[in-house]
């Protein structure tokens, strides 16, 4: 049957059309795939030298097909993977980027300094990355790119990748608490480490702030003073929004907390809010209510929402942190 694939690629690779070369190149990988747990490398090498050429003459929906086909076969086609690797198109690329056992380092430091950011996300997700690796990734790694290669358990760093990440991570909220629940490489000083965990405390909000805020409020620029509160707790204008927003007072009080802002500031957004008016005793409610609430949890809540896209709800998901 090989015999026979053979004499057919050779005439397909000269003359054939796109369906051809797709149908023929599906038959080999499929012989392949069927094969391969028994192939010694030599064999492997001889499938390569037939499916190469084909792979290299066909569209780019059977090279899609071939990548995903490939991607977990540990004996795959060392060179078919690595030219779908390479592919421009990330359609192509990502299946054996993300999953291949056959790309070695080398391999994946290429792509990586020469490919963009969607070829970068989807090394960043392989099961293991070395030093080498994650150097490239982190240097060129836009955001999206780095907070993957972070939040990665399989991802080694160098002591200068880790201190690229806790200089992005100072304005990254996101990103330091990745970082804070990775260990530090080893010869790291243990002040950066520390810097990152005590960074995760968001701001605290000053007198001046919170006269300042108030003043918005009371002169009915809330959109202003909503954005001064999400500058200070390090969430979106549109996360601080939705909190305002929402029907119960749960998520702005969590919000104000988190930033050590006052009551007196959260009775000045709630009576902003139209509905009914509040009798005394529910205003005692949420005072009690907010003072019990700790800063700590408070934060929690805020950090993990941000990060999920809501809006601060009282369950928090994390227990008890007072």
């Amino acid at each position: 049957m090989i015999e026979t694939l053979m004499r057919d690629i050779e005439q397909v690779v000269r003359s054939g059309g796109l369906l051809q070369r797709g149908r023929v190149l599906q038959r080999l990988s499929m012989l392949f795939t069927e094969r391969a747990a028994g192939l010694r490398e030599a064999q492997v090498e001889v499938f390569d030298a037939a499916m190469l050429p084909l792979a290299r003459a066909v569209d780019g929906a059977a090279r899609v097909l071939l990548a995903d086909g490939l991607a977990d076969v540990r004996n795959a086609p060392r060179a078919v993977v690595r030219d779908l690797a390479f592919d421009p198109d990330i359609a192509v690329a990502r299946p054996v980027l993300q999953r291949s056992p056959r790309l070695d380092e080398a391999d994946l430091v290429t792509v990586s300094e020469s490919r963009g950011q969607e070829h970068l996300r989807a090394v960043a997700q392989r099961p293991t990355l070395g030093e080498r690796v994650t150097d490239v990734l982190v240097a060129r790694g836009d955001r999206q790119t780095v907070h993957v290669v972070a939040g990665n358990a399989g991802a080694q760093f160098s002591g200068a990748a880790y201190t690229t990440l806790g200089e992005r991570a100072r304005g990254d909220a996101v990103l330091r608490a990745m970082l804070v629940t990775r260990a530090a490489p080893r010869g790291q000083p243990a002040a950066l480490a520390a810097g990152l965990r005590g960074s995760q405390t968001l701001p605290r909000a000053t007198d001046a702030d919170e006269r300042r805020i108030d003043d918005l409020v009371r002169a009915g620029d809330l959109d202003t003073a909503l954005a001064e509160v999400a500058r200070l707790a390090a969430v979106s204008p549109a996360f601080a929004r939705r909190a305002y927003d929402a029907v119960d007072h749960d998520p702005l009080l969590f919000l104000l907390r988190s930033i050590r802002l006052g009551f007196g500031t959260l009775k000045l957004f709630l009576r902003t809010k139209s509905g009914p008016v509040r009798p005394p005793e529910a205003w005692t409610g949420i005072q009690s209510a907010f003072q019990a609430l700790s800063v700590t949890t408070a934060q929690r809540v805020v950090r993990l929402s941000a990060q999920a896209g809501g809006a601060p709800d009282a369950r928090d998901p994390s227990g008890p942190g007072r």
